[in-house]
């Protein structure tokens, strides 16, 4: 027959095993809860951080648009004219400064749509002539799109991306300009797609990783109290 003591020893036992089970169940429950919660939060994460970049590209595309003078902008003829003319080079400068300012911008530049109203064409750019990513004035822009054409003849400021192009990949920030109660042009400023991606996966992947870590911890803590309890049932 059990002493007393032993009666109550195994009782204690029991007891303490049928928690640890509990808890150690609480733990895998919530190693699950981390795991998910973490996904779905990197998953709001990451589209908050897109309108995020997406709103400040606006702001600061619409800001370059109202500082550009509108006046030289009207002047310009979109020909090989032009490049002879005070109002463009003083835009050219203008460009230059914008882009010089801005560094993580890659283009800045100035479009109007044709006569036949089914392409924009550049103005000017920020590009040194001797690029050869340069954009003379006239020249058209030949991957042009509906939704760019759309908000041209609308006069809408808007942001786009990631697209691709004749000249790769971005996300790009189009602002109108008015002169004299008319529409002369439109201020575009392209962003390398690739740059604003690989800081918002750095991002992700951080929070992907914490949440993998904690989610492993509780799993490890659940396996430890199942363990410690199985080794005092024996």
């Amino acid at each position: 027959m059990l002493s007393i003591q032993e009666e109550n020893f195994s009782s204690t036992g029991a007891k303490f095993f049928r928690n640890s089970i509990r808890w150690s169940r609480i733990a895998f429950i919530f190693s699950v809860i981390v795991l998910l919660g973490g996904f779905l939060f990197l998953e709001h994460i990451a589209y908050k951080v897109d309108r995020a970049d997406f709103n400040e590209l606006g702001t600061k595309v619409q800001t370059i648009a109202h500082l550009t003078n509108a006046e030289d902008v009207a002047n310009l003829t979109g020909t090989q004219n032009d490049l002879s003319s005070d109002s463009y080079t003083r835009i050219k400068k203008f460009l230059y400064d914008m882009h010089d300012i801005n560094s993580n911008t890659r283009f800045v530049y100035l479009m109007r749509i044709n006569n036949t109203k089914d392409k924009l064409v550049f103005l000017a750019d920020s590009e040194n002539p001797q690029s050869p990513d340069y954009s003379p004035p006239g020249q058209v822009y030949q991957d042009t799109s509906e939704l760019e054409l759309t908000n041209y003849i609308n006069a809408i400021a808007f942001t786009e991306g990631p697209y691709t192009d004749s000249w790769g990949d971005w996300v790009s920030g189009y602002a109108p300009i008015w002169y004299q109660g008319k529409l002369v042009g439109v201020l575009g400023m392209d962003i390398t797609a690739s740059k604003g991606q690989e800081q918002d996966n750095t991002f992700q992947i951080s929070i992907a990783l914490m949440s993998v870590f904690s989610s492993l911890c509780f799993v490890f803590i659940g396996l430890y109290i199942q363990r410690t309890a199985k080794y005092l049932k024996h």
